[in-house]
């Protein structure tokens, strides 16, 4: 920015003055030349207006032929004269550090630099013949002098490197002094000539972009100045003066030329446009005389952007930025490094306006090698000089796809959107595939979506109601055409139920007692939106034994409700829930907090447990009812397991209850462990059966007697009594002196192996007395029978 604002005022001063200060004067760098005073040449500079004329080194000995380094820090110049050879030496820019390059006891004269400032090039008379020069080149340090030409015939002088760096312009000429121009390949191959005319052709030098070249044509007593092209052609006079015009020079930008003339007297130095128009005296000194100037513009080109850590990508745009000052040339080189290795050339870009220029490349190829380690060196097509890499690298990727949303801890609800948002670089192709993923498994697939625009992208689903629930959800979004192009969620996310929607169920919520055929209201409550219908089920235990509603309506101001009439035919049970479950989210559920019992619509009231009945007595059975379970019943007698009889058809009665006597048979087996079940005809599962057994045939007998014999068996045991008083006798099968035997527990059923009391300190010959029931003539111990010893 600073840059810029000194640019804007700089602007906005040459606005101001530009009738008072040639503009040229401004930024057009400085003039290096020798200058004789005094019988001496010395090294000056001065600016491209004349003024601020400076010496820069004054010795003993003459200085002559300086010039500038490509980016203008220092100066190479020959030394030597007054009975010495002349050997090159180097200097700072301000005449300090002066270092010694060559080391011959011949001449090393008329130095010049290589575009890129690491070479210099002479010509010298070290081969053996005084008379003969040679062009050689060293580095910039002196080291590795190297011998190019080898014309023993010709002299080879006044060379210079192109602009590019690949051609070697100089002078050749032999015994009768008429030069001519050639080119040479810097390897000293190659070698064209550009010029044959019958003078002299020499110190020529090439103009900034290489498209031209400035030389001396001389014959005797005169000295013009020519262009010509680079290939010779078009030779073209640029003075034409009675006095000498030689020593031609480039300004930096190519529109004018620095020359020597001797129009006014004395060897001054002059300027004029690049066409010969507009020549005008530089320096005025009638003591001094002034030699081959050098010109050189304060000039520099500098990357701006990508400067360093920047990341582009295949399909996108490489937007390459630079700055510059002075005129470093019209157009500049492009090359794109990975590494030291150059990728790319982008030959001849202009070099911009104002201090910058860009350029852009419209879309990165996809064959561009990935790598983090890219630079870009800008550089001038005129001047190798002028150059700049990247201050650190760059990357170039593979395009990229980034998911951004969900990218861990979200929670997304059933029956919600889901959200899948992301970013993409460069080009990953137009559509993209998208999966959604639980833990490691690909639950769906969504494929073909556009990518979007401008960067991003997005896409939407509603989460199905029978999506599983869990935390372990990632999605992965892919390129349709490249599949290695893809990213996943960086961490997982939730698909839960939304926590302000639910359904609980009111009743029945556990306890209640309903009867077959009865009329009930399942109930339940809502929260939030768990969806507009509902599917009711009834469960016993586990397993669903009805779907009583499916698609039913959830109800309204958070309440629900269903009528529901028992079938008869519901089996009686006390492990009944209901379940309520929306139809759309089935998460939305719930059960009864604890089991229900139903209960049978048909009662057996008597006999219902206990009672005893005789043979060829009547057995009235009755019953009760709820509803119409039909109208008839059928009736069954069990003696334990066994179903002893079957009566079918029986009317079921009125008013809610029924009635059936039956008269026992004297045949009918006798025993404790009778029941009966009543069944509607109509509804099998519309039953009941006597709560306990009851007994036929049993009778209560109390007598007292002599105990001969008391054995306990395993399970049980038995008691052998002489009866000798009988003190209670329903069925008139005791008689005093009479022998019995009364077993305990062992062959009963388990319910009558209880409840009866033994002394267990009895013995034979004890007076007993006992209480016990007769089935038949069978003696039982049984339900709070007893056999206990008397006092006296």
């Amino acid at each position: 920015m600073e840059h810029m604002v000194r640019i804007l005022g700089i602007g906005m001063i040459v606005c101001l003055i530009a009738m008072v200060v040639p503009v040229a004067a401004l930024n057009e760098g400085k003039i290096l030349f020798p200058s004789e005073t005094e019988g001496n040449w010395d090294i000056y500079v001065i600016n491209p207006d004349g003024t601020n004329r400076v010496r820069l080194l004054s010795t003993p000995v003459n200085e002559w032929s300086p010039a500038w380094s490509p980016d203008g820090s220092r100066i190479v110049f020959e030394s030597g004269g007054h009975g010495s050879l002349y050997d090159l030496y180097t200097m700072n820019a301000d005449g300090t550090d002066v270092v010694r390059l060559t080391f011959t006891e011949e001449d090393e004269m008329g130095p010049s630099w290589s575009p890129d400032g690491g070479m210099i090039i002479f010509c010298t008379n070290r081969d053996g013949d005084p008379d003969n020069y040679e062009i050689y080149t060293m580095n910039a340090d002196g080291t590795n002098q190297t011998r190019l030409t080898n014309t023993p015939e010709f002299s080879d002088i006044d060379c210079s490197w192109s602009p590019n760096g690949e051609k070697i312009l100089f002078s050749s000429g032999g015994g009768d002094n008429n030069f001519d121009l050639y080119t040479m390949n810097t390897d000293g191959t190659n070698v064209v000539r550009l010029t044959d005319n019958p003078t002299s052709d020499d110190m020529a030098s090439w103009s900034p972009d290489g498209s031209k070249i400035v030389f001396e044509s001389a014959e005797p007593g005169d000295c013009e100045i020519y262009t010509m092209n680079a290939d010779g052609t078009n030779q073209t006079p640029l003075t034409s003066d009675p006095a000498r015009d030689y020593e031609p020079g480039w300004s930096p930008d190519g529109s004018k030329i620095v020359f020597v003339s001797t129009r006014d007297g004395n060897q001054e130095l002059y300027t004029m446009n690049a066409d010969g128009t507009n020549q005008t005296r530089l320096t005025d000194t009638p003591l001094n005389y002034e030699a081959k100037a050098s010109w050189k513009y304060g000039s520099s080109i500098t990357v701006t952007g990508p400067n360093g850590g920047e990341t582009f990508y295949h399909g996108s745009p490489l937007l390459m930025n630079w700055s510059y000052q002075g005129y470093p040339g019209a157009k500049v080189d492009i090359a794109v490094l990975k590494g030291d290795t150059v990728l790319k050339v982008l030959a001849g870009i202009p070099i911009g306006s104002s201090g910058s220029g860009s350029y852009n490349v419209p879309i990165i190829p996809p064959s561009t090698p990935p790598g983090n380690n890219y630079k870009i060196q800008i550089t001038s097509a005129s001047s190798l000089a002028y150059t700049d890499r990247s201050d650190a690298t760059f990357t170039i990727s593979g395009p990229t796809i980034t998911v951004t949303v969900p990218d861990g801890g979200e929670t997304f609800y059933l029956g919600s959107s889901l959200p899948m948002n992301w970013t993409y670089h460069g080009d990953p192709g137009p559509k993209v595939d998208i999966a959604v993923l639980k833990g490691g498994s690909t639950l769906k697939t969504i494929p073909g979506i556009p990518i979007g625009t401008g960067g991003s992208g997005s896409y939407s689903v509603l989460i199905p109601a029978i999506t599983p629930l869990g935390s372990d959800y990632t999605i992965k979004v892919t390129s349709s055409s490249i599949p290695a192009c893809n990213d996943t969620s960086n961490s997982s996310f939730a698909i839960g139920v939304d926590p302000g929607s639910s359904i609980t169920v009111v009743s029945p919520n556990g306890g209640e007692k309903w009867t077959q055929g009865s009329n009930q209201t399942i109930s339940w409550t809502y929260t939030g939106s768990p969806g507009s219908t509902v599917t009711i089920e009834a469960l016993l235990g586990e397993t669903v034994l009805a779907t009583v509603a499916s698609g039913y309506p959830i109800g309204s101001g958070g309440i629900g409700t269903y009528n529901l009439t028992f079938p008869f035919n519901t089996p009686v049970g006390s492990e009944y829930w209901f379940r309520v479950t929306s139809t759309s989210i089935p998460a939305y559920t719930d059960t009864s907090d604890s089991a229900f019992s139903i209960l049978p619509a048909i009662t057996v009231d008597t006999p219902n447990g206990g009672e005893n009945y005789a043979l060829n007595s009547t057995l009235t059975m009755n019953w009760t009812f709820s509803g119409n379970p039909g109208s008839t019943v059928t009736i069954e007698v069990f003696k334990g397991v066994t179903l002893l009889k079957t009566l079918t058809g029986i009317p079921i009665g009125t008013g809610g209850s029924g009635s059936l006597p039956v008269t026992i048979p004297p045949t009918t087996p006798v025993g404790p462990d009778y029941t009966i079940r009543v069944t509607s005809t109509s509804y099998p599962a519309c039953r009941d059966t006597s709560d306990a057994a009851f007994s036929i045939g049993a009778m209560a007998a109390t007598f007292q007697g002599a105990l001969i014999d008391v054995q306990s068996l395993a399970g049980g045991g038995y008691f052998v009594v002489n009866i000798t008083t009988v003190l209670d006798d329903a069925g008139g099968v005791l008689h005093p002196g009479d022998q019995v035997t009364i077993t305990y527990a062992s062959g009963l059923p388990p319910e009558y192996q209880q409840d009866y009391e033994i002394d267990p300190d009895l013995e034979a010959g004890d007076s007993v007395e006992v209480f016990c029931t007769i089935f038949g003539t069978s003696f039982v111990l049984r339900d709070g029978n007893y056999v206990r010893g008397l006092s006296a």
